[in-house]
């Protein structure tokens, strides 16, 4: 048995409480034991924080190291590289560009560069979240409305998936504003990739939340637009 974590994995320090206060002393989990015990369970929590992030391309993982330039990428990939070491900094930002040109690609790369560094990583489209947020009002569903809706709110990078291809009803513009909203107000780190400007984002998302997401000057939000067509196109018509 492991000396130092006694066989849990976790190393614990031994603190004497205040002067005068009852119980002497008390034990508080400080780190991963450096030993088998300790590094399968360190190992065993990075999984499952990969897995919940629900990241695409897991075979092929899209990172800044694979990302491929083409000519109006490169600002676009310095603020996204830049977002993923401090994406509390200016929390919001937004991806925007032709269908096609990279943005996807950066978004999951800002994910994975966040996972490194230990945060809690959620990732999904647009109209995935709707339906999973529609799907909860059935009185059938295992989880509640309130418990689908925090597990975007509260993950510390949010990373959404062409928002507003879907059907701009009222409910969904209320449930992305609630959601975009709260996570500019808190300072939680929310990436966007789409295809649209501010205007057209206005009339499918909404123009509070495309406010939000455009609004600049406040120190809450980024924009980066890529000028680049897209690479599949240009790669079928080399291929032709």
């Amino acid at each position: 048995m492991c000396p130092n974590c006694k066989g849990t994995g976790t190393v614990w320090l031994r603190s004497r409480w205040p002067n005068g206060t009852p119980g002497g002393t008390a034990e508080y989990p400080t780190e991963d034991c450096l030993c088998d015990a300790g590094q399968a369970a360190k190992l065993r929590r990075q999984t499952a924080r990969y897995t919940a992030a629900n990241l695409p391309h897991s075979n092929s993982p899209k990172t800044f190291d694979t990302f491929k330039f083409h000519r109006g990428t490169e600002p676009a990939f310095s603020i996204a590289q830049t977002y993923a070491e401090n994406p509390y900094d200016i929390p919001i930002l937004t991806l925007s560009g032709n269908p096609g040109c990279g943005k996807s690609h950066l978004l999951e790369a800002i994910g994975r560069r966040a996972l490194e560094r230990g945060l809690v990583v959620r990732y999904t489209v647009g109209a995935s979240l709707l339906d999973e947020l529609r799907a909860s009002y059935d009185p059938d569903s295992p989880d509640r409305f309130q418990d689908v809706f925090d597990r975007y709110d509260r993950a510390d990078l949010l990373l959404l998936d062409d928002p507003g291809v879907e059907a701009a009803t009222p409910w969904a513009m209320e449930k992305l504003f609630t959601l975009v909203n709260n996570r500019c107000m808190n300072r939680r780190a929310l990436a966007i990739a789409t295809n649209l400007n501010q205007r057209t984002m206005r009339n499918h998302l909404g123009p509070r939340t495309a406010d939000r997401i455009w609004d600049t000057g406040s120190g809450l939000a980024t924009v980066a637009v890529i000028t680049a067509g897209s690479y599949r196109t240009e790669r079928h018509c080399k291929e032709s």
